[in-house]
């Protein structure tokens, strides 16, 4: 099993650095859903500008906190933020979830930025998720934690979500609200370069919270490594996936959104590794509510999962041309009929 995870997924205590008084921040609205959802633990703001926010006394900085937490949620400006986590890794933070983007999706500096960032963490052996990423969530009842800017809580159920994309993360989150398909944890990773969906495969393998895994995939950084994972865990619980990129059309609607963000691949790029990921793993396409229904019904129903399938419905690029797959045996189906789907429907909706 990897290195714990728990300090991200199960803190006790949480610092949100950049929380503010001001109802239209990102730094308002996270600190909001831990106080809204009711979060367990201790959670503190850290604005050196304010005393107070919503009502809960503001603290200068992470060494003026009256404990240690296990988790810093860092929300501040892009060229604030490896100060602040190097503030972090001396005050023995653990862990770390980066809300800021301004790193290597935007290429040029913000590579050189998120290769100091890199540094800082594994320096002072922490673990972190983000940077540009929308944060975490656990809705385990002695838990309760929603560190997300989404708008709302899913029901407490079995499948945790691991998600490349913000956009699609709030969107799966909105659906299984509607849905009524219990969530137990969810991660938006966004760059990836510490904390991956390998990570968190291993952390959820063995976890008795988790009966079933959702994904979405835009690169592969190990891609032997998942596979591996994957063809193990897929013996006792599910795991419904979505590749970026995979058909054709899904390549190049994912390959056209990087050039517009003018972001270099991360990892190797799904619309290439994903091809060589699929020729191993068997697959189909299915289509938006029927994979939600799916993933409900393998998390109530654990041991009929073998067939099950699901799928996502937008996101930032490629995710309209994707197809779902998962490690275990499904029927082949050919990818024109995908091709044929994205192009009589906005590839944006």
């Amino acid at each position: 099993m990897s290195e714990s995870l728990d300090c991200i997924l199960r803190p006790r205590a949480i610092a949100v650095i950049g929380a503010s008084r001001m109802s239209d921040t990102i730094g308002h609205q996270i600190f909001g859903n831990l106080l809204r959802y009711g979060f367990t633990g201790a959670a503190y703001p850290v604005n050196p500008n304010a005393t107070s926010i919503q009502s809960v006394r503001a603290y200068r900085d992470v060494g003026s906190l009256p404990e240690r937490p296990d988790l810093a949620i860092v929300v501040v400006p892009k060229d604030r933020v490896l100060g602040v986590v190097e503030g972090c890794g001396q005050a023995g933070i653990p862990g770390l979830v980066v809300i800021s983007a301004g790193f290597r999706e935007v290429g040029g500096v913000g590579v050189d930025r998120e290769r100091q960032l890199v540094d800082i963490v594994r320096r002072y052996g922490m673990r972190m998720v983000g940077p540009n990423c929308m944060g975490v969530l656990n809705t385990d009842p002695a838990v309760s934690m929603n560190a997300t800017f989404a708008p709302a809580m899913p029901p407490y159920g079995r499948a945790a979500f691991v998600s490349q994309s913000g956009a699609l993360g709030v969107s799966v989150l909105d659906h299984a609200a509607e849905y009524g398909i219990g969530i137990s944890q969810f991660v938006s990773v966004g760059n990836k370069p510490d904390v991956s969906g390998n990570d968190l495969l291993e952390q959820w393998e063995l976890d008795p919270a988790v009966g079933v895994i959702l994904m979405y995939v835009e690169s592969f950084g190990n891609p032997r490594r998942f596979l591996e994972l994957a063809s193990r865990i897929t013996r006792v619980k599910p795991i419904i996936a979505v590749k970026s990129g995979r058909s054709k059309v899904g390549a190049r609607s994912l390959l056209s959104y990087r050039r517009i963000g003018r972001q270099r691949p991360r990892g190797r790029c799904a619309a290439d590794t994903g091809r060589r990921v699929t020729r191993r793993v068997d697959r189909r396409v299915v289509r938006h509510d029927d994979g939600f229904h799916r993933a409900g019904s393998a998390a109530l129903e654990p041991h009929r999962h073998r067939d099950q399938l699901g799928r996502p419905r937008h996101s930032g690029g490629g995710c309209a041309g994707n197809a779902w797959t998962r490690a275990g045996r499904a029927a082949a189906h050919d990818d024109r009929e995908a091709e044929a789907a994205v192009s009589r429907r906005s590839l944006h909706p």
